[in-house]
């Protein structure tokens, strides 16, 4: 099920773009425009605030 909703939790920049046929720079682009509305310093952050607010499980 976490597949299901967080395809691309744990893989960096080149996996997601790999797999989703799009380019490295639009991958790294859309990270940062996401970090910056959630007022988060990285990818970790955004992870941990979604755990925290129920959004996703723990155990990913």
């Amino acid at each position: 099920m976490t597949e299901e909703i967080f395809p691309f939790a744990g893989q960096v920049n080149r996996q997601i773009s790999e797999r989703v046929n799009s380019a490295e720079s639009t991958v790294k682009k859309h990270v940062y425009v996401i970090c910056k509305k959630m007022n988060v310093p990285n990818r970790a952050s955004v992870m941990c605030r979604c755990v925290l607010e129920g959004v996703m499980p723990q155990s990913i």
